[in-house]
């Protein structure tokens, strides 16, 4: 799945609040949409397939895990921390923000090591998979399978560049002092 951004220019020049709005309308609603189907096509593979593919049941696995540790990711993300990222960008062009090392610093670090963890379970999962090559004569539902989980991992990849590179660096921006109006 291609990120339509290039198209919207330079990302790095966007506000917080339109990278935070793709992030959840074109990001977190891929992984919402097809999640579920990706595991319907791997269970299906896996009843079928399994007992001669044993990589099946591991894919499962490892996806059903990506996708359980993404899904309370995400509900932090847009519960808790683009909020409060919303409110310092607010907040930046007036009165004084609390300092981000205080309170959003720590969460980001968290959320960086757990896309860490996400793209080291995606690396497993496309090694386990031969690169999602299908074997000779596999069925279209394996087809399908292997081209929705190469999908899902790119988009899972633009996703984190735009929290790790652009979203994360910029809350950072915001919270420094310098740039920070104190209350008269």
């Amino acid at each position: 799945m291609a990120d339509s951004a290039a198209s919207d220019g330079d990302v790095s020049e966007w506000p917080a609040g339109r990278v935070i709005d793709r992030i959840v309308t074109q990001h977190h609603a891929y992984v919402r949409a097809h999640a579920p189907v990706i595991s319907g096509y791997l269970a299906k593979l896996l009843a079928k397939h399994g007992s001669r593919h044993s990589e099946l049941g591991r894919l499962a696995t490892i996806f059903s895990d990506v996708t359980g540790e993404l899904a309370q990711h995400m509900k932090h993300e847009e519960d808790v921390l683009f909020p409060a990222i919303r409110w310092l960008a607010g907040r930046h062009a007036g009165a004084a923000a609390r300092r981000l090392d205080d309170h959003l610093e720590q969460p980001i670090a968290v959320l960086e090591d757990e896309h860490e963890w996400a793209g080291r379970q995606l690396a497993l999962m496309r090694t386990l998979a031969r690169g999602y090559q299908v074997p000779e004569g596999a069925c279209a539902t394996w087809k399908a399978c292997y081209v929705a989980l190469d999908d899902f991992e790119h988009d899972l990849h633009e996703h984190v560049h735009l929290e790790n590179n652009v979203l994360f660096p910029l809350a950072r921006r915001l919270s420094e002092p310098a740039l920070l109006k104190q209350p008269s």
